[in-house]
């Protein structure tokens, strides 16, 4: 019997800043798989407004949480942090794509997370 890949309705975009996290939907994900050129869509808000929309930002309280998540995220590891963001924003009945820029920390997400119910678990990309 085929198996038949995961649906992905949503894709999402996690970024760490010095202030919080970011996690931003997809609008257009052509021009996110282009990266050859992908810098000139954000080159000014409207053009990044036409790629992605902000979904949820979760601010360091305190600098001890952004010397934390730093730390983590330099040795490739998931923050306390981080982990309560993506439980709190990755939907678990959601089918949804989660994209990184760091493999390692994509694979420590993927390995302590757990994405969907019934086989649907995010796909973690590198770009």
């Amino acid at each position: 019997a085929d198996v038949e890949a995961p649906r992905v309705d949503q894709m999402l975009v996690l970024f760490e800043s010095p202030a919080g996290y970011a996690v931003f939907k997809v609008v257009d994900e052509k021009k996110l798989r282009q990266v050859d050129d992908l810098y000139k869509h954000f080159q000014t808000p409207d053009g990044a407004s036409k790629v992605v929309k902000l979904k949820h930002f979760e601010k360091f309280h305190e600098m001890t949480d952004a010397l934390a998540a730093a730390t983590a995220a330099v040795e490739g590891k998931m923050s306390k942090g981080l982990r309560k963001v993506l439980k709190k924003i990755v939907a678990k009945e959601a089918h949804e794509e989660l994209a990184v820029a760091d493999a390692k920390l994509g694979s420590s997400i993927k390995a302590v997370m757990s994405f969907g119910n019934d086989g649907y678990l995010a796909t973690l990309c590198d770009y």
